[in-house]
C-alpha cells in the first residue's frame, strides 16, 4: 500500500509542468488521479506516459475559465472517480506583460486564467470535498514577486481565497508559491 492509495484527485494544469509532474506523482503513489488540461494533444500524451509506467491515471480537456466547461469536469469527476478527496489547481492562462503595454483584455484573460479557474473548479468540486474532508492544494504563479501587476493581484487573490475556505468546511488547504 502506498501513501495514496484509495484516495482520488483532481489535478488541474495537468498537460505540461508542474501540474503534470504532480498528476505523475500522486498517481505513482496510489491515488487515482483525473488530468485536466485545455491542451487534449497534451493530456494524451500524459496517458501514454502514465499507461507506460503502469499508472491509473483519467483525462479530461477542459476549458477551466468557462463555467460550462467546469460542470462537465465535475460530472466527469463524479462518473470517473466516484468522489474527490484531493484537488490541486496548477492551471494557469497568464499575459505576461509591463502594466503600460498590458492590455485590458489580456488583463481579464490572466484574472480568468488565474483565478476564475480555482473558484470554478473549487466550486464545482466543493460537493465531493466536503462531504470528504479533502484537501486543496492551489499553486500561484511563479511571476508574483516580479514587477508584472496582473500576476500580484492574482496572488492576492489566491492568498484571499485560501484564508476563506477552509473556515467553512474544515478542509486543508495549501498555497503554493512556485519560484
Amino acid at each position: 500500500m502506498t501513501r495514496l492509495s484509495g484516495k482520488r484527485a483532481v489535478v488541474t494544469g495537468a498537460g505540461r509542468g508542474i501540474g503534470k509532474q504532480v498528476a505523475l506523482m500522486m498517481a505513482g503513489a496510489g491515488a487515482e488521479v483525473l488530468a485536466v488540461d485545455i491542451n487534449e494533444q497534451s493530456l494524451i500524451f500524459l496517458e501514454e506516459q502514465a499507461t507506460g509506467k503502469g499508472l491509473r491515471l483519467h483525462t479530461h480537456a477542459a476549458d477551466l475559465t468557462n463555467p460550462q466547461s467546469v460542470r462537465l469536469l465535475a460530472e466527469q469527476a463524479g462518473s470517473t472517480l466516484g468522489d474527490v478527496q484531493i484537488l490541486v489547481n496548477a492551471a494557469a492562462i497568464v499575459v505576461f506583460d509591463w502594466i503600460e503595454t498590458l492590455s485590458f483584455t489580456d488583463w481579464k484573460k490572466t484574472l480568468a486564467g488565474e483565478i476564475d479557474s480555482v473558484f470554478l473548479v473549487t466550486q464545482a468540486l466543493w460537493p465531493f470535498l466536503k462531504t470528504q474532508g479533502g484537501s486543496i492544494i492551489n499553486f500561484s504563479s511563479a511571476n508574483a514577486h516580479v514587477a508584472l501587476a496582473v500576476c500580484r493581484v492574482c496572488l492576492f487573490g489566491y492568498h484571499g481565497f485560501d484564508f476563506e475556505l477552509p473556515r467553512h468546511a474544515g478542509l486543508r488547504l495549501f498555497s503554493l508559491l512556485q519560484l
